[in-house]
């Protein structure tokens, strides 16, 4: 598994392809394809395969996480622990101390959890994690 810091177009296509056909976020499609032509479009790819994305955004010393999924198909298989390790390990090499997610859908908070996330207290589905 390979986490692409630059994905082709080609990646964005398979993935509009994949969210069509049951991905949980096309609703937020036009976010995804700003992340892509801005540079926060990250890919985790199994050969030629699109098996998992990142739309992230920081102002150091914070990255914020807004979108992670992982094609159906390749879920439960620990594709999710890979992608975020390595976007974890691209956003310390950034210079980023903390990254930030907003808990949605709420069925993800054990993902989250167990990624090592910890919820910002007062809020309802806002966590964060230490990169150092």
């Amino acid at each position: 598994m390979e986490l692409k810091l630059l994905p082709t177009k080609s990646d964005l296509n398979k993935i509009e392809k994949w969210l069509i056909n049951g991905g949980c976020f096309y609703c937020n499609w036009n976010v995804i394809k700003k992340a892509f032509h801005k540079g926060n479009l990250l890919t985790l790819n199994h050969k030629n395969i699109v098996v998992g994305f990142v739309v992230w955004c920081g102002i150091e010393p914070h990255a914020q996480i807004s979108i992670m999924e992982i094609k159906p198909g390749y879920r439960n298989k620990g594709n999710g622990r890979v992608l975020f390790y390595q976007v974890s390990e691209f956003l310390k090499k950034e210079g980023f101390l903390s990254v930030k997610i907003l808990c949605r859908p709420v069925t993800s908070k054990g993902f989250w959890e167990k990624m090592g996330f910890t919820p910002i207290p007062d809020t309802e589905s806002n966590y964060y994690k230490s990169l150092i």
